[in-house]
């Protein structure tokens, strides 16, 4: 798939989380800058950028966890699940320090975590073909 159309279906789908989430009462726009005179856009934009910075994050912690997994010769697994449920707190937290009064979120550990489990869920992976080796017969 190309990148940019996939990096358009996340944004897109983060974004429509994101206003779920507001909608809900997990997540409020604080006071976040008026980027597009509509109002309706504006809030799509919005949620989308902060989405993104959510993605990021995640990305970063990723790739440091898989260096503190290599650098402990795999007993950082054993801590997954807790990484798993400190991360989603850490995304929203991170994003609310980046984006200073843009959004607030409800602090509560279970109600972050399911707000970034589920923006990770709906999210299309960066797919990464494999390279194969082809040996072809020789006949004679």
């Amino acid at each position: 798939m190309n990148s940019f159309i996939r990096l358009l279906i996340n944004l897109t789908a983060t974004a429509v989380i994101i206003l779920l989430f507001r909608h809900i009462g997990w997540i409020e726009f604080v006071k976040p800058p008026e980027l597009i005179t509509d109002p309706v856009l504006n809030d799509i934009l919005i949620a989308g950028i902060i989405g993104f910075i959510i993605f990021i994050i995640g990305e970063i912690a990723g790739i440091a966890y898989g260096t503190f997994v290599i650098l402990t010769c795999g007993l950082a697994c054993l801590v997954y699940p807790i990484f798993c449920l400190i991360l989603g707190y850490m995304k929203l937290y991170g994003t609310q320090l980046i984006l200073i009064d843009w959004f607030d979120f409800d602090h509560i550990w279970w109600k972050a975590t399911i707000i970034s489990f589920a923006i990770g869920l709906f999210r299309i992976p960066n797919v990464k073909e494999r390279k194969r080796i082809v040996v072809k017969e020789k006949r004679n």
